[in-house]
């Protein structure tokens, strides 16, 4: 059975109860980007995630070319799903997680 918009939604939610009530619209916003690209494998998505592994998922399921170095990758990905990363997030995605993604986004959004 394929998965449809409503499925992907779900699936994103489930990220919601990780995070502080303040985060949770932006976690989900988030898990929905990266639903939308590798399907029901979101469903493994959890605060610690790395973003490595994030872009693992990426490329195994075919959203992302094999071809593209890790900050390649990176940089796709902030273009497709609108994140703004920090240098350090993209130069490290061993060392970055969803939850930095997540904070990340937060303080741009008080910023502007």
């Amino acid at each position: 059975m394929p998965i449809n918009a409503e499925d992907l939604e779900l699936f994103a939610a489930r990220i919601r109860p990780y995070f502080d009530p303040e985060l949770r619209d932006i976690a989900q916003g988030l898990a929905l980007g990266i639903a939308r690209c590798v399907g029901a494998k979101v469903k493994l998505l959890r605060p610690e995630t790395k973003l490595s592994e994030v872009l693992e998922w990426f490329r195994s399921t075919g959203a992302l070319p094999d071809s593209l170095d890790q900050v390649e990758l990176v940089v796709l990905l902030e273009t497709e799903l609108g994140w703004n990363l920090r240098d350090e997030e993209v130069s490290k995605p061993d060392d970055t997680t969803f939850r930095n993604l997540v904070l990340s986004r937060a303080r741009n959004r008080r910023a502007a």
